[in-house]
């Protein structure tokens, strides 16, 4: 909502020749029925009735503020005029303005501001209004939810932290596209998603770019994400192997590679469902060499090279 309305005039209206000296006009949000305000000051404190009268003349004077559906009619409800996405805009501010907080939820409408404030931490799904571009305010933490008329960078959910600010494009059709996302102090990496349960082929973080990886099933492929995208995660089970692939799961050595509880792997797509990964706390040392440890028993993961039987479970 803008900080000062429009002054409108509107009329006089005739129907065949004759003047209607007394006409309606309702007014509602654009392709709506819900009622939107207008008022008789410019500061937007004194709303008018719906369907609003007008003068002994046929003139209507009155303010308004953004987009509107105006139906028009005679005195008896018959029709005149319907005009939706009409736009009245103070002339004598800015063009851009700042609208009311707006609530998070799975819908919401952010009508014709150019930026507001988000509040709460509900996650958002949709969103509607006629501004082309606006940007929103986190207030809240929540999350975006990819759609095709809610559209994420790589069709993948975004989550939001508050201080965050977002950059929505009017794609037009009801699609608004999440252009830009700039992050609060500390950044979007580290940001923590949903846990992943290991399959044979752990799905991409459905938000957040660090995620948990729990069970023990062995893993051989990663579903696909665009070149240089990077995810980490930390394996919470006992331990779990990753069956190395030349092109499709690239492991350090070239080699099946096991996992210990809490080591974290950074993985990296090298685009059509292929990746390299590495470990960042993990051990160094290449499966299969001889190591120098100075403990009465071997590290987790480690044999004694004296021959002694090991039970593969």
């Amino acid at each position: 909502m803008s900080v000062s309305a429009q002054r409108v005039q509107l009329g006089p209206f005739f129907d065949q020749g004759q003047l209607c000296s007394v006409a309606l006009l309702s007014h509602f949000e654009p392709g709506s029925s819900s009622t939107k305000n207008i008022w008789a000051d410019q500061l937007m404190t004194i709303p008018l009735a719906n369907p609003f009268v007008s003068d002994a003349n046929g003139v209507f004077n009155f303010f308004a503020d953004g987009y509107y559906k105006i139906v028009i009619q005679k005195s008896d409800g018959t029709l005149l005029y319907t005009l939706d996405n009409f736009k009245w805009l103070d002339i004598a501010q800015s063009s851009l303005s700042e609208g009311d907080p707006v609530s998070t939820a799975s819908s919401i409408n952010i009508g014709s501001a150019t930026w507001a404030h988000w509040t709460g931490s509900n996650n958002v799904s949709a969103i509607s209004g006629t501004a082309i571009f606006y940007w929103a305010v986190a207030d809240g933490s929540f999350t975006l939810i990819h759609s095709s008329s809610f559209l994420m960078p790589d069709g993948r959910n975004r989550k939001v932290l508050a201080g965050d600010a977002l950059l929505f494009l009017n794609e037009g059709s009801g699609v608004y596209r999440l252009a830009a996302h700039m992050q609060k102090e500390g950044g979007w990496t580290g940001r923590q998603g949903v846990a992943i349960v290991a399959t044979a082929t752990i799905p991409i973080p459905p938000d957040g770019d660090f995620v948990d990886v729990t069970g023990a099933a062995t893993i051989t492929a990663i579903a696909t994400a665009s070149a240089g995208y990077r995810f980490r995660a930390r394996f919470t089970g006992p331990g779990l192997n990753l069956t190395h692939n030349a092109t499709s799961l690239i492991a350090p050595w070239g080699v099946p590679y096991r996992t210990i509880p809490n080591e974290i792997l950074e993985f990296q797509s090298l685009g059509f469902g292929n990746w390299i990964f590495y470990s960042l706390n993990g051990p160094k040392e290449q499966t299969g060499q001889t190591m120098e440890w100075n403990a009465p028993s071997p590290p987790l993961g480690g044999l004694p090279e004296d021959g002694s039987a090991v039970s593969r479970t």
